[in-house]
């Protein structure tokens, strides 16, 4: 009579595992098709001269599993917490969930490496390449546990990320003027550069980037083989895409936009002009790369600010800030879709 409820623990133990064995599979799809979501996009906008809501319906599928690697991410390490399994005796899974992560922003900032050498052509065999890679590293030996870096660490990615939050407030807003007009966004752009575009506030945002990059890729080592919490790992995985986003950002900015192009690198060169990101074949991978860095701005802020305002808070009111700063950051992701496909209000 005990054997049904001796069971019992171990078939729910099983279906978890299951389930983390189906966010895994369905992880690792989408890891392979992302050179081919850029093309997706394309072709599901071109199906517009024969139906336009029927484009419509395809483009957002397509644009929807072009961001399921990063969900899915999220997926796979929350569902892990929860069976849980130790993370050290399964370090693949962190280095999975954080590939996904950083997927866009690598793959973009490899396209503009390339395109240096005129090389694009091989984007897709280097993404397969780290594919590949990360699913071998699984035999490499186990990695040590690192000590937790000491309060000056902790101190300077939290100083550089206000400058970067101040920042990045001022450079979203700026974006959003574009769904009025890529005119009205440039008069506001225009404003904004006479502050930001100062050397040595510019250099102050570049080095505050770059240690939030530096900072952060040790704090993720630090942590990813630790059980945590849905908050915390949206946080860590939401890091983990904007310190890729952040090299291919200013990467592309400084390097390929303004030393190369010698471009003035406004919201219509970011998009590709007034047609949007829809109009070629490869533009398309801007979508999910922008949009995912503004809601991972969004994320990210939103958790680390949780924990900051839970001392001044009660808890359950700094959840709701939280909560509520994500929200915004869904919204004003989607809406940004709107100027990034072309379309305007005026």
């Amino acid at each position: 009579m005990q054997a049904p409820a001796a069971a019992a623990p171990t078939f729910v133990a099983v279906s978890q595992s299951r389930t983390l064995v189906a966010y895994r599979i369905t992880l690792w799809l989408a890891l392979l098709t992302y050179p081919l979501d850029p093309w997706l996009l394309f072709r599901s906008a071109t199906i517009g001269a024969h139906s336009r809501a029927l484009a419509i319906c395809c483009v957002l599928l397509s644009f929807a599993w072009s961001i399921a690697g990063p969900v899915l991410a999220w997926l796979v390490l929350s569902e892990a917490d929860r069976v849980p399994l130790d993370r050290r005796d399964h370090p693949q899974l962190p280095k999975e969930a954080i590939l996904a992560a950083a997927g866009w922003p690598f793959f973009v900032l490899s396209g503009a490496v390339l395109a240096w050498v005129h090389a694009t052509v091989y984007q897709p065999a280097l993404w397969y390449a780290l594919c590949a890679a990360v699913a071998a590293s699984r035999w490499l030996p186990r990695a040590e546990s690192r000590p937790a870096p000491g309060p000056l660490f902790e101190r300077i990615h939290r100083t550089s990320a206000l400058l970067l939050l101040a920042f990045g407030v001022a450079h979203v807003a700026n974006h959003l003027a574009a769904l009025q007009s890529l005119q009205a966004h440039v008069s506001v752009q225009t404003a904004l550069r006479t502050v930001y575009r100062q050397p040595v506030v510019e250099a102050l945002i570049v080095l505050a980037a770059l240690l939030q990059v530096g900072t952060g890729a040790s704090l993720i080592s630090r942590v990813r083989l630790q059980r945590s919490t849905s908050l915390r790992n949206l946080q860590v995985l939401a890091g983990a895409f904007l310190g890729m986003f952040f090299l291919s950002h200013l990467t592309g900015v400084f390097i390929s936009g303004r030393l190369l192009q010698q471009a003035d690198t406004t919201f219509a060169w970011a998009t590709g002009g007034p047609q949007g990101l829809l109009a070629n074949s490869r533009s398309p991978q801007f979508m999910p790369y922008y949009l995912l860095a503004v809601l991972a701005f969004f994320l990210h802020a939103a958790c680390a600010g949780r924990w900051s305002l839970a001392s001044a808070l009660s808890a359950k009111a700094a959840l709701k800030v939280c909560y509520g700063i994500m929200a915004l950051g869904a919204v004003i992701s989607l809406a940004l879709l709107v100027p990034m496909a072309g379309f305007h209000l005026h």
